[in-house]
């Protein structure tokens, strides 16, 4: 049991996730205000803090604090925090919370190490790998690279010691940038034999959330705003379906609408509610929180999104994905009852056609064991090693049946292997690959073929 569902059992879900949701969003907007490996502890003390206020408990008088810099930015972000926590939860908070939450902020301040304690080279190697696999030049962005340099160091620290921090936001992370996560991922493989560490999904998160941030910056993206009538109760389910019609790179933040007089709206490309609301020179598109086919007509009109034929999304050509798929590895109507079995004798035809080595299989287990690459969708996108991958294949799997993969039941697998000369192209197989799961039609196709070419055909094959 993660420590979010014990908290669970004592503050109760609704609390919990409001609190979640409020510290996600402040971390994203100032990444490297907290110290990775205090966001747990922080989360903890809000959620306790606010459970406390809405019981009509407040924090008794405090010694003053001196008005540094420091001090003044983060009783600014305390003060944000409780806000926005009281419109969502209707209480009252007092000054003396804010300085309460705004010292519990400052302790655990993310701290940087001496320049002399930094590997440059491997900062250098990931921004060059990244920028490369997602196709974003971030050779530019400063900013990324003073994060980079002071979150790597302790982080290897941290793996080399078997120090594991827990990241409260892993899931929502891998939910929501799903393609960044796991691009981060395949680039960092490559590096775990030389530096004699593992990577695990907690970690590949906070550096998701650096990239994603960069990623802002440039503007590569879209912001869209998602506006509950409750707040964050129905948010999770409408980011969802929104995500699986729209680019892979987009970001979304979540409001209630007792905030909507805070929200500078000039920030946002997007407006999406599922409640009437009246923006001055914004248009916003009113939804069904389980966005119906109607709805997406209305984001469509919009220019935001293209144009819909018929009643179903257009299948998804995956152009550069079907570039590495080989027939003889396109496995129809299999008969697996478990993703070890699966990934063992996939892995060995791989490794006896020279397209993997022999320790790709192990690599391929090794990710597994530090977070399951299965997905809501029935689907599993497992990957190796880059260093043990020879010539670059994705192997696509139907089984008969679907059969427990980590947390999800799962008939449809397609397997990464991308060598390391090959980098460049991960976003677009990723890209490619998370467009079909993303789209329940293209899911359904590819389900019902009965033949290797009949899934080369739905993948997009001439």
């Amino acid at each position: 049991m993660c420590i979010r569902d014990r908290l669970n059992t004592y503050y109760g879900e609704s609390l919990i996730s409001v609190c979640s949701n409020i510290l996600y969003t402040y971390i994203r907007e100032n990444v490297n205000a907290i110290s990775d490996y205090y966001v747990q502890n922080i989360l903890s003390i809000f959620i306790i803090l606010v459970h406390r206020i809405a019981q009509g408990y407040h924090i008794e008088e405090l010694k003053p604090a001196d008005s540094t810099e420091a001090m003044i930015f983060f009783e600014e972000s305390a003060v944000r925090m409780l806000h926005k926590a009281a419109l969502r939860l209707e209480l009252s908070y007092t000054n003396e919370d804010v300085h309460y939450l705004s010292l519990q902020l400052i302790s655990n301040r993310f701290e940087a190490l001496p320049d002399d304690e930094i590997d440059e080279v491997i900062v250098e190697r990931l921004l060059s790998r990244v920028s490369a696999a997602l196709n974003i030049n971030f050779a530019s962005d400063q900013k990324l690279e003073e994060q980079l340099k002071n979150h790597i160091p302790p982080m290897i620290y941290r793996l080399k010691s078997n120090n594991k921090t827990e990241n409260p936001f892993t899931s929502q992370i891998k939910n929501e940038f799903s393609l960044t996560f796991n691009v981060i991922w395949v680039v960092l493989s490559e590096y775990e034999e030389e530096l004699g560490i593992s990577f695990n999904e907690d970690e590949i998160a906070f550096l998701t959330m650096y990239f994603q941030a960069a990623i802002e910056r440039a503007r590569m993206n879209r912001k869209i705003l998602i506006v509950c009538q409750m707040g964050i109760a129905t948010s999770e389910l409408l980011i969802n379906r929104i995500k699986s019609i729209l680019p892979s790179l987009d970001t979304f933040e979540v409001a209630s609408v007792a905030e909507l007089e805070q929200i500078v709206f000039d920030e946002y490309d997007l407006i999406i509610s599922t409640t009437k609301i009246e923006i001055p020179k914004k248009e916003v598109i009113q939804v069904s929180p389980f966005l119906t086919k109607e709805d997406i007509e209305r984001v469509k009109t919009s220019n935001f999104l293209p144009s819909i034929d018929g009643k179903i999304i257009d299948l998804v050509r995956a152009h550069h994905l079907i570039r590495f798929v080989d027939k003889e590895f396109i496995f129809v109507n299999t008969d697996f009852s478990s993703k070890e079995e699966l990934i063992e004798q996939i892995g060995t035809a791989l490794a006896e056609k020279n397209f993997v080595n022999r320790q790709f299989i192990q690599t391929v287990q090794e990710r597994e064991a530090l977070g399951g690459t299965d997905l809501p969708s029935g689907t599993a996108v497992p990957h190796g090693n880059s260093t043990s991958v020879n010539k670059t294949i994705i192997v696509v799997v139907k089984n008969k049946k679907k059969f427990k993969w980590n947390k999800y039941y799962v008939d449809l697998v397609f397997l990464i292997c991308i060598a390391k000369q090959d980098t460049f192209q991960t976003r677009n197989i990723l890209s490619d690959i998370y467009n079909i799961i993303d789209n329940s039609e293209q899911l359904k196709q590819l389900r019902k073929a009965a033949s290797n070419e009949e899934v080369l055909r739905k993948l997009g094959s001439d």
